[in-house]
């Protein structure tokens, strides 16, 4: 974990803050280019639910409760997610 905070750091992505009260504890704060790509990541999740949403049949949209939709469109948004960090980071 601390190399993956190290890299970020180095990529300026994040920077850490240390607290007054703890000298041993940092609060982690997205700079202005990491929340440029919190949002690239957020807008390309949103795409992603749209296009899985798309692609239901309105009888499967009718028969879905609304919890297993939002159950199997989380996890592959978070799947999607999860690949658009790993070849953003790669390419940094």
């Amino acid at each position: 974990m601390s190399r993956i905070i190290q890299r970020f750091e180095d990529e300026n992505i994040i920077f850490k803050k240390q607290s007054k009260e703890d000298k041993r504890q940092y609060s982690l704060f997205l700079t202005q280019d990491g929340e440029n790509i919190y949002k690239g990541l957020v807008e390309k999740a949103r795409r992603g639910v749209d296009n899985m949403i798309q692609s239901l049949s309105k009888n499967d949209l009718s028969t879905l409760t609304v919890s297993d939709l939002k159950n199997k469109l989380h996890q592959k948004t978070l799947y999607a997610s999860w690949m658009s960090t790993i070849r953003l980071t790669s390419s940094l």
